[in-house]
């Protein structure tokens, strides 16, 4: 159902104007794999490629051979989901038209029953370009405050307003894309009192839109020198303007989920790289032993890290480890 954001009135015979309100080194399996640096219950293994070159990891454990898929799936679902929440919240800060389907058109802008609108071709103007760059259909309705219907409504007040602007809205349109502008005149223009009423499909009215359309509509309509037509012309032609803009409010948060994302992606995509280098390497290493005859080819610990291995003591022999081998000695890499 329609609901008001809020409203405002000249101060003079009216109470003041409603409020807002609101309507209706992850990714890797198994055993712990290092190619830099060696870590408690680590062996150093080797092997050597097809292409002849000699390769060296730190692995806990005899390495057995992995699923390439069921190693990368996750971290590439990880860089998949960033992009697309990237792409979802991208497009949640930036300006779109409200979808034609919310909208059943009337074709109509105005209704000036106070016969204060003098100049309704440019008002008509104004609010069919807001439509037009929105999707959204404005309706701007006036009224002599004098005409109010008291005995149903109560005093004129902002919020008996909203509950007049309410009733019309509901018995004007069957949809929830139009926002409708209710102003209610005095024994003069300078004495006047608005709220708006807008459909639930009109999200494209954020809070930045319009918290500046009530400034400016404000603004306007206190100005001496200014009509009540030209303060609602001038209004919406710059509610149209901020409205296919950025606000400061959006800028900064494209900047920041820029930010997020690309952070995501980094961490993402190093995890990805990690887990393929892992795969390759530790089945290129296995099929390296199995040719081999299947004997394990890992160095010995030097005798300064030895206190890192629970593998080895300083007395250790270690070629009964699996016959493992100093990589000093390649007796076995190139047979």
């Amino acid at each position: 159902m329609p609901s008001s954001h809020g409203g405002g009135s000249s101060g003079g015979g009216f109470s003041g104007g409603g409020g807002h309100f609101s309507g209706g080194s992850g990714g890797n399996h198994g055993p712990r794999f290092s190619t830099r640096s060696a870590f408690p219950g680590s062996r150093r293994y080797y092997y050597t490629n097809s292409l002849g070159r000699t390769y060296f990891f730190y692995y806990a454990g005899s390495p057995t051979r992995e699923s390439f898929t069921s190693s990368v799936i996750f971290p590439a679902l990880f860089v998949l989901a960033g992009l697309v929440l990237f792409a979802v919240m991208v497009y949640s800060l930036l300006p779109h038209k409200m979808n034609e389907r919310y909208l059943k058109s009337v074709g109509v802008y105005i209704q000036d029953e106070a016969n204060v609108l003098t100049d309704q071709k440019e008002v008509t103007e104004s609010l069919r370009t807001f439509y037009d760059k929105t999707g959204i259909e404005p309706y701007v309705y006036t009224f002599l405050a004098k005409d109010f219907n008291t005995q149903r409504y109560g005093s004129l007040n902002a919020s008996n307003l909203e509950d007049f602007a309410y009733k019309l809205y509901v018995n004007t349109f069957d949809d929830e894309g139009h926002w409708m502008i209710v102003i209610a005149v005095g024994d003069t223009t300078e004495d006047w009192i608005w709220c708006d009423m807008a459909g639930d499909d009109t999200t494209f009215i954020t809070d930045d839109l319009w918290s500046s359309f009530r400034s400016d509509l404000q603004k306007n309509l206190s100005k001496d020198d200014v009509s009540i037509s030209k303060a609602v012309s001038l209004t919406f032609d710059n509610a149209t303007y901020n409205a296919t803009h950025l606000s400061r409010s959006s800028r900064l948060g494209l900047i920041f989920v820029i930010v997020f994302a690309v952070i995501w992606e980094i961490g993402s995509i190093s995890v990805l790289v990690n887990s393929i280098k892992r795969v390759k390497m530790i089945n290129e290493y296995c099929d390296f032993r199995d040719k081999r005859g299947g004997r394990d080819f890992y160095d010995a610990p030097k005798k300064e890290e030895r206190v890192s291995y629970q593998e080895f003591t300083a007395n250790d022999d270690p070629n009964k480890y699996g016959g493992g081998q100093n990589t000093d000695k390649n007796d076995d890499l190139f047979d």
